[in-house]
């Protein structure tokens, strides 16, 4: 999606949940209440970091949270199997 979508990262950015941020430029800013949670955080491109440390509920949710920011459909231009 950040390939084809200029600046999705930085508006995914914007998007986060109670305890995590969804990407962030450091990683450490990924784990708002849970800074312990650093090592889960993996490199993206252009020096934004994502958390791995998810269950199957909140990946997904997070995939539909970036369909949304990158105006796609889950389940039918998006579809994943978990």
């Amino acid at each position: 999606m950040a390939k084809d979508r200029p600046n999705f990262l930085q508006r995914l950015s914007e998007l986060e949940t109670p305890g995590r941020r969804l990407v962030a430029k450091v990683a450490s800013h990924l784990y708002k209440t849970t800074p312990s949670l650093v090592t889960f955080a993996e490199p993206l491109e252009k020096g934004w970091w994502i958390d791995t440390n998810l269950s199957r509920q909140q990946a997904l949710s997070r995939l539909m949270m970036a369909c949304r920011v990158a105006n796609l459909d889950y389940g039918t231009d998006v579809v994943a199997a978990f």
